[in-house]
Formats: structure tokens, sequence, C-alpha cells
């Protein structure tokens, strides 16, 4: 999936810890650390 299809280039589009950690790869560490360093939204 390219940068481009993602659902982050919607304007107001989330999406929930679980899709993010697959589609991103991330951890929920890395999750928690981005909301409290405010560089993700917690809704």
């Amino acid at each position: 999936m390219s940068e481009s299809d993602s659902m982050w280039s919607e304007k107001g589009a989330t999406m929930s810890d679980k899709s993010a950690r697959n589609e991103f790869g991330l951890t929920q560490h890395e999750i928690i650390s981005a909301i409290r360093a405010g560089k993700l939204q917690n809704p």
C-alpha cells in the first residue's frame, strides 16, 4: 500500500491502534509514546 492509499491521507481520518499496528508495523508502546509526544491524537 502506498502512502497516498493510506487512510491517513483523508482529512479527519481516524484509525484504531490495532489497525495502526497492522498497517504501519508499530508497537503499542510506539503508539502511546507518539500520543504523549503530541505526534498523534488520541480521539
